[in-house]
């Protein structure tokens, strides 16, 4: 079960097949019917004891008493009657539905999460951290992060994350010292939507607002796709450090030998775009 109070848009007609929805209070007993299948895992056909209505509960609220459950908490089946393009507040997600209320109605109900879309870029809080650390953990072969010869764990780091229904696709860890922003880790999971160039906006406004000099980053070598992408957004080359990945090795053995487009991983190469040159905010413009 996930709490979210955060805005989807509704992107396909829902209407219910069930006009006289199922309401349990907690405590209630109900007759156990059929579990639903693959497409909808985790919901539990129920009917009330008086057998004057049936419809589908969550399987995390049922307590099990043979063919028999208890409710553990107050429910409500009902669904949503929705149409393309309404804007709703997503309150709970669980087994594929959201639980929302309607920002023009008020109404409050089910609505299927494949009938939604969500995007939203927020900032990185401690909640988000065990998440982030096994996606990097997938990506990169460990959560640990290295650069310019520093090791970092995403506790360690700041960061912007995009959310797209309630999952992660997009995040940029950045780390400010010194008047410098650091874009540590960028990393989009669906390409071709903007995710990056849109997290890196959002860094470069906090490097603004705390007056850093320069937002700069690190790459390597056989990141071919990396080099043109930064280049595109305004920053530009400023270091070059001939065989650093020997070092960064030292610090994380997972680093492999080969990279992108089977070109050895040797080298790293330092982007920058400045921020404030002199007295107020100098946007580089190259």
């Amino acid at each position: 079960m996930i709490k979210l109070n955060m805005k989807y848009k509704v992107i396909e007609n829902h209407r219910t097949e069930y006009p006289n929805p199922l309401l349990l209070s907690q405590d209630e007993k109900v007759i156990i019917g059929e579990e639903s299948g693959e497409d909808w895992p985790n919901w539990v056909f129920c009917t009330k004891l008086d057998k004057s209505n049936s419809g589908w509960v969550p399987k995390q609220i049922i307590l099990y008493e043979n063919d028999f459950g208890v409710i553990v908490e107050n429910y409500s089946a009902k669904e949503l009657d929705i149409d393309i393009g309404t804007i709703v507040e997503g309150i709970m997600q669980l087994n594929g539905w959201l639980w929302s209320k309607n920002m023009e109605t008020s109404e409050i109900g089910w609505i299927p999460l494949e009938k939604m879309y969500f995007k939203e870029y927020v900032t990185k809080t401690e909640k988000d951290e065990e998440a982030l650390s096994e996606l990097i953990k997938q990506s990169w072969r460990s959560d640990i992060i290295v650069s310019r010869g520093k090791k970092y764990k995403v506790e360690d780091l700041e960061g912007i994350l995009t959310y797209e229904n309630g999952i992660i696709i997009g995040l940029g860890l950045y780390y400010i010292i010194n008047g410098e922003c650091e874009i540590v880790l960028l990393e989009a999971l669906i390409q071709k939507q903007g995710i990056g160039t849109r997290i890196i906006e959002k860094i470069k406004e906090i490097a603004v607002t705390n007056k850093c000099k320069r937002l700069w980053l690190i790459t390597s070598n056989d990141n071919i796709d990396a080099i043109k992408f930064y280049q595109r957004r305004g920053f530009c080359i400023s270091n070059f450090y001939k065989n650093a990945m020997e070092e960064s090795r030292k610090l994380k053995p997972e680093i492999p030998l080969i990279g992108e487009y089977e070109i050895p991983i040797r080298d790293e190469i330092e982007f920058e775009m400045e921020i404030y040159k002199t007295e107020g905010t100098s946007y580089n413009k190259r």
